[in-house]
């Protein structure tokens, strides 16, 4: 006889929903207390590279002495200017190349993995 376990049961979804409920409190927390209810906190955006145009130096959360993350550079390719038509994005990259490859590969797996 076959022994046949629920993917999906209660003590599943019980779990699912406390990491959920824990994810959403600590994202609360970042965003009301440490990043004082700034978005661009969470992108870890560094003073060491220029900063693109399309942010405001008075609005946007800046980690000085830092270089950045791939939090900021994301937010440059993604929510700024996708195809980096603007020059002054790209000169606020560090390596446009390399970071096109690591963000769109990444981009690509995720597509490819629906199909």
């Amino acid at each position: 006889m076959f022994y046949y376990k629920k993917i999906f049961s209660s003590s599943n979804y019980i779990s699912l929903l406390i990491a959920l409920i824990v994810v959403i409190f600590v994202s609360l927390y970042f965003y009301f207390i440490k990043f004082d209810s700034n978005i661009t906190g969470f992108f870890r955006i560094g003073s060491i590279l220029p900063l693109s145009l399309f942010l405001n130096p008075e609005n946007t959360l800046i980690y000085q002495g830092e270089i950045g993350y791939d939090g900021q550079q994301f937010f440059k390719f993604s929510f700024l200017t996708l195809f980096l038509q603007n020059p002054e994005t790209v000169n606020s990259l560090d390596h446009p190349i390399y970071r096109y490859r690591r963000i769109f590969i990444s981009f690509g797996k995720l597509c490819f993995s629906f199909w």
